[in-house]
């Protein structure tokens, strides 16, 4: 009896020094008080609400800006509520020259409409890097990412 004593005793030691030596790694997590200064508190959003449907006053606004410089017909199809941007707007070309000659002039053209639109575009045009250009049945499109610092802003295109 006495040795069945023992043996329970070194099995319950033994079980409370697994349960202390795993309990170890989880201290080594804990938050240090004195980093808190060091913090830097992101607000808080929801970013799936952040893009919604163009229907309020800023896209009202661009659409405005856009039809007095370009003309045509402008819709903000989608509004990033984190940056007081347009996510997606589309519309009528703007004429802004005749027949695009090649690569280099449409690259020359859009820089200008995007400086003509710093509202829009929320983006310096030396920050945008010329992805592609694809163009088919007479027209051209220019797609840009936006870099920060060289590095590439996740969903910044224009």
């Amino acid at each position: 009896m006495n040795n069945l004593f023992r043996l329970a005793t070194l099995v319950t030691l033994a079980i409370l020094t697994v349960i202390c030596v795993a309990d170890r790694p989880s201290w080594a997590i804990s938050p240090v008080e004195e980093s808190a200064a060091l913090e830097i508190q992101l607000p808080a959003f929801a970013p799936l609400d952040a893009i919604t449907e163009g229907d309020g006053a800023g896209s009202r606004q661009v659409v405005s800006a856009l039809q007095a410089r370009y003309g045509g017909l402008w819709q903000v199809h989608a509004w990033n509520h984190l940056t007081q941007t347009p996510h997606y707007v589309y519309g009528q070309g703007a004429k802004l020259t005749g027949a695009v000659s090649g690569v280099d002039q449409l690259e020359q053209l859009t820089r200008q409409v995007i400086a003509a639109n710093p509202e829009i575009f929320s983006a310096a045009a030396n920050d945008l890097q010329l992805r592609s250009t694809p163009h088919a049945l007479g027209k051209w499109v220019a797609h840009y990412q936006q870099l920060y610092q060289g590095v590439e802003v996740w969903q910044g295109k224009a």
